[in-house]
């Protein structure tokens, strides 16, 4: 290989790594992520990650509640939006001092560690929150699965 190819297929590496990672979802594409989507996280508190059952399939539309404490003129005030699970049971959240910004229009320094996440779906409970996180991290995407039961209703026409 000469070294004119070598660096053309670097190259094409290099721009399809930066460029083109993406996940797609029912053909519609539901993520991208890019060098420009990690140096823009590096400032923002993003949540990510899965709702399974037990037995690890994909649970569609189940619903994340993100909640935090905001300071206010007149004490706390909660703070809460949702995001959704795809038909890939994963879900992606807003940046939450974005959110917050908007919202209340309150600018603050988000710390993860004050932030609630629940998970709801009718039919299901929830069995175990899983954080995948790195243990120090500030900012960034926070990766948080969740793992859900089917509730016994007695038949199966209740469900």
């Amino acid at each position: 290989m000469t070294d004119r190819y070598r660096r053309l297929s670097v190259l094409v590496g290099i721009c399809t790594t930066l460029f083109s990672v993406g996940v797609r979802a029912n053909g519609d594409e539901y993520y991208r992520f890019n060098a420009l989507d990690a140096a823009a996280t590096e400032s923002q508190v993003i949540f990510a990650g899965s709702v399974k059952d037990a037995d690890g399939n994909r649970i569609e539309d189940a619903k994340i509640t993100i909640s935090l404490t905001v300071p206010t003129a007149r004490g706390g005030k909660v703070v809460r939006f949702n995001a959704y699970t795809n038909i890939a049971g994963r879900y992606r959240s807003y940046d939450v001092g974005s959110v917050v910004m908007t919202l209340e229009e309150i600018q603050m320094d988000v710390d993860p560690a004050s932030v609630e996440l629940t998970v709801s779906k009718p039919g299901y409970d929830l069995v175990r929150t899983f954080n995948r996180s790195k243990r120090n991290q500030k900012k960034g995407v926070f990766e948080v699965d969740f793992t859900m039961a089917g509730i016994d209703t007695g038949s199966e026409s209740d469900r």
